[in-house]
């Protein structure tokens, strides 16, 4: 039959134990503990000092002087030095080998400090003792060999209590671990009972995950405390695992968040009635995946129903919880702490982390329920203390459940508004809690294999998702969704607020409105101020998906997909608010830019998805690139210091292609250039005739005082460079060149200062001015030809058969060439400074010398394709194209020319027609005075007469 007494603790009984599972034996009923002996020490109570055993090893002289102690029913009371680490027992810096001490079958009761101390100490064995109530700590061991401490119960350790208010944190604990010797271990600790512990009950380091020996701390029962089992970092093992462990009526049954390993695995445990049974949080700073495992554990809910009288008070059957949904973070808590965290232990006090998983196997669920009596009962609960990162939870195959209530499976939260605040979130509440990712895969839940997201509309695809509204959360069929994380990796990432950023893909309807980071570091007494440029994401899997950036993006960015499968990925487009030149790697190389065809379909995921295939919309400062599932695959993007190059060439596309343009312009680059073949990009190719826009990144530079001017200097000599090599024609294409653009891309430096004074502010804004591109208008030299007559063609005259017709042109052309003032075009200039606005060079005939070193000689007239003996054309009149001269600006000057001939011929009718018509009035006034005077002259004839 079953009891529960209830006193000032409830005392609960049984005639067997409740549960036999292959991971140990839960037994709940009340422990029984014998205080006396017949052999006392007792210790004096008058100021707290007590009594205390010391057993040490020391050197006297050439000798060693060893210490052992065996006692065996012994009772120790009053024991241990208040506020000191003397115990009441003491084994320390026994370090030679020899006989063992040892402990047995005694008892160390209402101490006024320690009971246990054993320090650098080997050949010790700790056995089936009761130890009852002490002060901070119970057993602490650290840097010992051959040491069993078994089948002990230790009941009541407590803190102290301080005259004033101060957050030093007591290390209160029942068993502190606190180091392991170097070299195998030997340490045993096993069997214990631990219960009524007000910090911590076992503080341990872990094992090694390869370890094939039995576990050392093992088998362990703990209930009735606040944080039941600490798991620790051991030494630097990059793989800790925890298991053999019962915990129940615990607040926090076990506990790891003190962790700087790359994988943890925690198993074979039986967690019931705990407040929070396991809380899992890897910590490390690093971008590869931290990997959590749990597996073979039973986690139930509510473990005597049967005891009606043992959830009697609905308080002792509410709030149950088993895994939280917790996150991973940059750095774990480190032990001792003298000062309390900010947050829970199981909470978040530091950064969150960049990459993680959890996987969840073999676990079996027992009676989870919420009703009107036992309420909020939740199997998988989220983190109340997460408020940025939680890596996506993978519930995989052998979870099996028994008497769970659907409704009890999950719990998600809203943001608190309280986050909303300038030392935590900002303007709005931190977004980590709207972006969580947990995936069935094998139909545990609902028996639909399936995605649980918490309740965010924007991110729910209506078709395929349902709410469930007792989980605050959303259950979608099948493996749509992944968590994109992406962070700036400027010198300021901690300073600039970027957000809020959205997130959208209109194909499915898909919008997310995302914050940074809270603020978690701390100044002294008060928050830094300071919020780490990390974003995590819910996206829809296979789908190109647009991210706004509310400011500037920043100079350096990396991205990471996960929680997805192994064929799936996502394409993220971003637009940058200037003319800038992206450089894309993954782990260090370089990926270069699909070259975009006009006319052609350029699909970065026809071939199958590739970790950073990427395309550059040279025209709209638009990048898409490719992430995929691979854990490995962290995409990083990077503006450089480059100058981008459209170059126009005479030939169509078609051409171009079918005379093998693009293999080996970046080859003939690199070749004349002098640089390496991964600095220079083919960005696209395009139409009108054919226009090349590619990048040449500036070289590296590893002077952090370099500044923008200097940047630019070196990019206009390389552009330089390259519109000389062009005109002299040491570089040539598979086409005639007609015209360069280049605009020198500098890019911008992030400051870790958030304080400038005007002067450096005006020198920064000047500096980091954006160029505008400049034109030039190339014609490339020809080297000199001997035509079919042996006519030669130089760089300043030009030498043709003699003819009439001919003769006077040759000649007027050939005193244009070397007149000493050469006729200026008014809309031609010298190139300026970068600095400036749009600027033309034209090489034009009449302006040639203008534009040109004296070194330099103009460019030679081609010869005609098929010359004859005797030719009546000059050179100049030759009925061919032009270098550099498109047909359509030809086709322009002619209508022109006609247009205004035309004109002419009317003007010159219409003057002509004026003076016709004014020749007849001329004729006709004449006439009419030549009529008046002979008329007036009659009359006077006849009045003579």
């Amino acid at each position: 039959s079953e009891m529960c007494i209830r006193d000032r603790y409830t005392h609960y009984g049984a005639a067997k134990p409740d549960n036999e599972t292959k991971y140990g034996i839960l037994d709940m009923r009340t422990e029984v503990g014998l205080l006396t002996r017949s052999i006392l020490i007792h210790g004096s109570e008058e100021e707290a000092w007590g009594c205390r055993v010391l057993v040490a090893e020391f050197k006297e002289g050439e000798f060693t002087r060893r210490g052992r102690a065996v006692f065996d029913n012994v009772e120790f009371m009053n024991c241990g030095q208040y506020d000191t680490e003397k115990a009441a027992i003491s084994f320390e810096q026994i370090s030679s080998p020899g006989p063992k001490s040892s402990l047995t079958n005694s008892v160390i009761h209402d101490s006024n400090g320690w009971h246990l101390k054993i320090l650098s100490s080997r050949g010790i064995t700790i056995e089936n003792n009761f130890f009852f109530n002490a002060m901070r700590t119970s057993t602490k061991i650290a840097f010992a060999t051959d040491v069993s401490f078994r089948k002990n119960l230790i009941v009541l350790v407590y803190k102290r209590e301080f005259s004033v208010k101060t957050k030093l944190l007591d290390m209160v604990s029942a068993i502190y671990i606190s180091h392991l010797a170097d070299g195998p271990n030997t340490l045993f600790v096993t069997d214990n009972i631990i219960a009524g512990a007000q910090l911590f009950g076992l503080i341990a380091p872990g094992r090694d995950c390869n370890d094939k020996e039995p576990p050392a701390i093992a088998n362990n029962v703990i209930h009735s405390s606040d944080n039941a089992y600490i798991g620790t970092p051991n030494k630097s093992i990059s793989c800790l695992s925890f298991s053999r462990f019962i915990g129940y009526k615990n607040i926090e049954a076990f506990t790891t968040a003190f962790t700087d390993v790359d994988e943890i695995v925690v198993s074979e445990m039986v967690l019931t009635d705990n407040r929070y049974s396991l809380t899992v949080i890897n910590a490390k700073a690093t971008t590869s995946q931290l990997k959590s495992t749990v597996k073979d554990i039973v986690l139930s809910g509510l473990n005597q129903l049967s005891c009606p009288e043992c959830y009697e008070n609905e308080t002792e059957c509410s709030g149950i919880h088993g895994l939280r949904i917790s996150p991973t973070l940059q750095h774990g808590l480190v032990l001792p702490m003298e000062r309390g965290p900010q947050a829970p232990f199981w909470g978040q006090d530091e950064v969150g982390g960049f990459s993680g998983q959890v996987t969840i196997t073999g676990v079996t669920l027992l009676n989870w329920l919420s009703n009107d009596r036992c309420k909020s009962n939740f199997v998988f609960p989220l983190n109340k203390f997460a408020p940025d990162y939680v890596p996506p939870h993978i519930l995989g195959e052998g979870i099996t459940k028994w008497n769970v209530q659907e409704g009890s499976f999950f719990q998600f939260f809203d943001p608190p508004q309280a986050w909303a605040k300038i030392d935590d979130c900002g303007d709005w509440p931190c977004t980590g809690p709207k972006n969580v990712l947990i995936r069935d895969q094998v139909g545990t839940v609902l028996g639909t294999p399936g995605t649980i997201l918490p309740y965010n509309l924007g991110v729910m695809n209506k078709t395929r998702c349902q709410a469930k509204e007792k989980w605050n959360g959303i259950f979608c069929t099948g493996f749509d969704n992944g968590l994109v994380v992406f962070e700036s990796l400027d010198i300021d990432n901690f300073k600039r607020i970027l957000t809020p950023i959205e997130l959208s893909c209109a194909a499915v309807g898909f919008t997310n409105k995302i914050n940074t980071f809270m603020d978690h570091l701390w100044n002294g007494f008060y928050t830094s101020f300071t919020r780490l440029s990390r974003f995590p994401s819910l996206v829809p899997l296979n789908q190109t998906i647009v991210i706004s950036w509310t400011g500037t993006i920043p100079v350096k960015t990396q991205y990471n997909l996960q929680g997805a499968t192994n064929r799936d990925w996502v394409i993220l487009r971003q637009r940058y608010a200037r003319p800038e030149s992206i450089q894309v790697t993954v782990n260090g190389a370089i990926i270069k830019p699909v070259k975009l065809v006009q006319g052609q379909e350029h699909d970065l995921t026809k071939d199958g998805p590739k970790c950073g295939a990427n395309k550059f919309f040279f025209q709209e400062q638009t990048i898409e690139f490719v992430v995929t599932s691979d854990p490995n695959c962290i995409v990083r993007l990077e503006q450089v210091n480059s100058v981008q190059v459209s170059l126009r060439m005479d030939t169509t596309v078609e051409q171009f292609f079918e005379k093998k343009g693009d293999v080996e312009f970046i080859d003939k680059i690199t070749a004349v250039l002098g640089v390496p073949a991964d600095r220079v990009r083919i960005v696209s190719i395009r139409k009108g005739s054919v226009i090349v826009d590619f990048v040449i990144d500036a070289a590296k530079n590893e002077n952090p005082n370099i500044t923008t001017t200097e940047v630019k200097t070196a990019l206009k000599t390389q552009v330089d460079n390259l519109i000389k090599t062009v005109e002299n024609g040491t570089l040539s294409f598979a086409a005639p060149v007609m015209s360069l653009t280049y605009q020198l891309v500098v890019a911008p430096q992030p400051k870790n200062t958030t304080e400038e004074t005007k002067t450096n502010e005006t020198k920064v804004q000047e500096e980091e001015k954006v160029e505008a591109p400049v034109e030039v208008k190339v014609v490339p030299r020809q080297p000199a030809t001997n035509t079919g007559t042996g006519t030669a063609t130089d760089s300043s005259t030009t030498k043709t058969p003699t003819t009439t017709q001919d003769t006077s042109t040759t000649k007027t052309t050939t005193e244009t060439k070397t007149d000493k003032t050469p006729t200026t075009d008014p809309t031609t200039t010298t190139k300026p400074p970068v600095t400036d606005t749009t600027t033309t060079k034209t090489n034009e005939n009449e302006s040639s010398n203008t534009n040109t070193s004296p070194t330099t000689p103009p460019p030679a007239t081609p010869p005609p394709k098929n010359p004859s003996p005797v030719s009546t054309q000059s050179p100049t009149n030759k009925p061919i194209m032009l270098e550099g001269v498109s047909w359509l600006m030809i086709a322009i000057v002619v209508v022109v020319s006609i247009v205004v001939l035309g004109l002419i011929v009317l003007l010159i009718s219409y003057i002509m027609a004026g003076a016709s018509k004014s020749n007849k009035e001329a004729a006709a006034i004449r006439s009419d005075l030549d009529d008046r005077y002979n008329s007036s002259h009659s009359r006077i004839a006849i009045e003579l007469k």
